[in-house]
């Protein structure tokens, strides 16, 4: 049945459209099938649907066995509008959908010069803080060793004043 504002399926078969009813009502789902019958095609209508029409807003995780089902996908989604971001190993994908990879958005940022800023500053304090530790540190074998050289009645004057 099809009412007026539903999204256009034509362009898939029955059993596609059976599997995107199934994801779309369940929390997780898993699609398998021999090479060709359409499981990425599948997967990647039914993300769109679930995006543009049913406004999800949302992160959707998908996950793959293969790097090539990975980027099989990526590609699918990006042509379909959308936002993919691709997490995994940076050695195992196509060239080009590097600029889907999370290290290649991460590195061209537009904060990542303020974090780069912010984490020399947190180098420098973390160096000035181990200064100040070792200085704390020899204060107290100063203190230890000016205590055992006083007699008892300058320690209870001095264990007064601390």
């Amino acid at each position: 049945v099809v009412i007026d504002g539903d999204p256009d399926l034509s362009h898939l078969n029955t059993s596609q459209i059976r599997a995107m009813a199934t994801m779309i009502g369940e929390r997780i789902s898993l699609i398998q099938g021999p090479p060709g019958t359409g499981r990425t095609k599948t997967i990647v209508e039914t993300v769109r649907l679930l995006k543009a029409h049913f406004s999800v807003p949302h992160p959707i995780l998908v996950c793959t066995y293969t790097n090539v089902a990975v980027d099989n996908l990526l590609e699918g989604f990006a042509a379909g509008g959308m936002k993919p971001l691709r997490v995994g190993l940076e050695n195992a994908r196509k060239e080009e959908l590097e600029r889907f990879m999370f290290e290649w958005q991460f590195d061209r940022h537009k904060l990542k010069p303020k974090l780069d800023e912010l984490q020399a500053q947190r180098a420098d304090l973390q160096k000035e803080i181990k200064g100040l530790l070792k200085v704390i540190e020899r204060m107290k074998i100063e203190k230890k060793a000016r205590w055992k050289g006083t007699t008892g009645e300058q320690k209870l004057s001095t264990s007064v004043i601390l």
